[in-house]
């Protein structure tokens, strides 16, 4: 019989159906399925029926899991409330406690130089009351109870003699040491005055520092400045990396003072600004320093330490350029020269040492870094202009022409310089009675003074301006008057009439 028969399907479906319908499991199906069982003849109604279960038993468990999603987003957010809930009430309440309870800081003091006071009053207070303890100091009166009665207290204390003496021998001072001493004539430098502490230099307090100076050299308020100096020590200290500022802040108070014209003062504090940077690598506030001292030499007449201050200018120079060769060492030549120039009234020397200078230059020039070129090609055009000065109130044609030709191939000659360059040569033809040459130059200043927006040069004529007086009665009037309008109109702040000026000397030369 083939399997596939009727009668065949319709037995195998009603062993199934005994099978599926025991009393067991029969007990455990739903009504309606037991019906739609039992009265199906269709083969395939057990794996439709079976499917719809299955189906329904998913939805039920997916259901469930949703259910348990919905419980965990809703714990969460009740636990994150309660949390930011809690975190506000934390911080309210240490607002409120704040604002409640008295916080024993006295508010911030509207002057440093008020600050600086209460700090010094609070640190003697604190070494007095050390030695009355110890019975090294005595006193009439209680301990103060405001910054009133303070001031009065501790002018009333009595030091021991012992203590006294110590007091003295502090004062006197040690001396210290620096990597470079004049050899010719030695400056006296203590150790106080060296900035010797360990670590990096402070900014915030140099900063602070320097502000407060500037404000108070500015009202002429010399002393101010010396306490304001002495105040940042004692309560900070200077450290080695900070020996420039310090020499800075000495260098402006010697500057007040020389204006008040108390040149002791200034010197204490020239000799002091030295010795400070003298400690340091830069020589730059060091010569500045000698400078002012043979400024105060030269006003007492003393041309001896005038020459002695020269010299030890050079050898610190020296010293630079074979420890440590950089542009602040060669930029320091410029300060030199004008030391001869001004003081000495040397211009040989004056004019040797910038030579001197510029061959420094040159030789640092090849290994330079990057960064340093441009720094080292200034100093080269200002030490070439110098020079071309120097020739000029010499006499010294030949060699201006020659600096001429070298100047014209630094990178860093802008327009105004080379005219002002250019002016120096008329004035040299001017004075040499070279009138064709000097208009020559004046035709070529002239078109390309018309075209420039603005004059920018780093050119000062104070030197110049000082040749001239002192030289003015070797020329003739005319020459001498020629040469000041070339002066007037070359200036660095453009006069109205400038070009006027230039055209009145060419018509004089016969141009047109």
């Amino acid at each position: 019989m083939n399997r596939n028969t009727p009668t065949t399907a319709k037995s195998r479906l009603q062993k199934i159906r005994e099978r599926l319908f025991g009393a067991d499991w029969q007990s455990k199906l739903p009504g309606q399925l037991q019906d739609q069982l039992q009265g199906n003849e269709d083969p395939h109604a057990y794996r439709d029926i079976s499917e719809a279960a299955r189906d329904r038993s998913l939805q039920r468990h997916e259901k469930k899991i949703a259910d348990l999603n919905d419980l965990q987003d809703s714990i969460r957010f009740k636990l994150l409330r309660n949390s930011a809930i809690c975190i506000a009430l934390l911080a309210l309440a240490g607002i409120a406690y704040k604002a409640i309870t008295p916080t024993g800081q006295q508010p911030a003091p509207e002057s440093l130089a008020t600050w600086i006071e209460q700090q010094k009053m609070l640190r003697q207070v604190a070494q007095i009351q050390q030695w009355l303890n110890t019975g090294e100091a005595e006193s009439d009166l209680p301990p103060p109870e405001n910054f009133e009665e303070l001031q009065a207290w501790l002018d009333q204390i009595k030091l021991s003699p012992d203590l006294q003496k110590i007091e003295e021998e502090q004062a006197s001072g040690e001396p210290g040491f620096v990597p470079f001493q004049c050899p010719v004539a030695p400056i006296p430098c203590l150790a106080e005055d060296i900035p010797s502490a360990d670590g990096e230099g402070r900014i915030e307090l140099s900063h602070l520092v320097r502000n407060a100076n500037s404000m108070l050299v500015e009202t002429g308020n010399c002393e101010g400045t010396v306490n304001l100096i002495g105040e940042y020590e004692n309560l900070f200290g200077w450290r080695q990396t900070e020996a420039i500022t310090k020499s800075l802040l000495e260098i402006s108070v010697a500057k007040c003072f020389m204006e008040a014209e108390d040149t002791d003062s200034a010197g204490l504090h020239y000799t002091r600004a030295y010795c400070a940077s003298v400690s340091n690598p830069d020589p730059h506030e060091a010569m500045n320093s000698m400078y002012g001292l043979a400024k105060i030499a030269f006003l007492a007449n003393d041309m001896q330490q005038v020459n002695n201050y020269t010299q030890c200018s050079e050898d610190l120079l020296d010293y630079h350029l074979r420890e440590e060769p950089d542009v602040n060492t060669l930029n320091n030549y410029i300060t030199l020269a004008l030391m001869h120039y001004e003081l000495t009234g040397d211009t040989r020397e004056s004019i040797r040492v910038e030579e001197k200078g510029l061959d420094a230059v040159r030789e640092l020039a090849p290994t330079a870094e990057d960064y340093e070129v441009e720094d080292l090609l200034e100093v080269m055009l200002i030490l070439q202009m110098n020079l071309m000065e120097g020739y000029l109130t010499l006499g010294e044609s030949e060699p201006l022409y020659e600096l001429f030709e070298d100047l014209k191939s630094n990178p860093m000659l802008e327009d105004g310089d080379r005219l002002v360059a250019q002016g120096l040569l008329a004035m040299q033809d001017l004075v040499d009675g070279k009138r064709d040459s000097a208009r020559d130059h004046l035709l070529r200043i002239i078109p390309r003074y018309k075209t420039l927006t603005e004059f920018t040069t780093v050119w000062s004529w104070d030197a110049f301006d000082r040749w001239q007086e002192k030289t003015r009665s070797s020329r003739s009037a005319t020459v001498d008057a020629q040469i000041e309008e070339l002066r007037i109109a070359l200036d660095s702040e453009r006069p109205p009439d400038s070009l006027q000026r230039l055209n009145k000397v060419l018509t004089e030369l016969g141009g047109s």
